[in-house]
């Protein structure tokens, strides 16, 4: 007695599982990529807004010493060379510093000006983008009692994209603080 032995053929079959899950492995590449230039890019800027607000709070670091000096030049025995900038200052220099309409545009038309030079010297994609929503907080949660004097900013960032074929805006919120020690 024989046998018959029956065999499927199955030639072929691979293709079909490898184009079932082309479209899969693609979908799942594209999500990788476009997550990863977001995270790019939000670490980037936040970078930039970071380096943006330590400039603009070296206006206030540049006014304290300037207020300073000015005193130990009218008189010399008012402040102690050895003592810390921050504690020669009076209340109204404290409040100066604070509440000086004046001054404090001055503090925030750096940050602006820094933020714009920041985004132009960084890549490609980020030259073209767009500040909007742009919030500065200075002074930010200070009180004459508070050791440090904050700048806040926080901003959205329009990012044009290309996905799918299609150019996209893509809003990206940044947020950045500095401080610097007054008392």
């Amino acid at each position: 007695m024989s046998k018959i032995i029956r065999q499927k053929k199955e030639e072929g079959s691979v293709l079909v599982i490898v184009a079932l899950f082309l479209p899969v492995v693609l979908a799942l590449l594209a999500l990788l990529i476009n997550s990863g230039i977001f995270y790019y890019i939000k670490s980037t800027q936040a970078g930039m807004a970071n380096r943006a607000t330590a400039s603009a709070m070296s206006v206030v670091a540049d006014k304290m010493t300037e207020i300073v000096n000015e005193k130990i030049k009218n008189d010399p025995t008012c402040c102690s060379p050895a003592t810390k900038v921050w504690e020669n200052l009076s209340d109204e220099d404290r409040i100066f510093l604070t509440h000086n309409s004046q001054f404090k545009n001055q503090v925030e038309e750096t940050l602006k000006e820094y933020l714009q030079k920041n985004m132009q010297n960084t890549i490609p994609l980020l030259k073209k983008a767009e500040v909007k929503e742009l919030n500065i907080a200075y002074p930010y949660n200070y009180d004459l009692a508070d050791r440090f004097l904050k700048l806040h900013l926080n901003f959205t960032l329009a990012v044009p994209l290309v996905l799918q074929n299609e150019r996209k805006i893509k809003d990206i919120p940044v947020e950045a603080e500095s401080q610097i020690r007054i008392k």
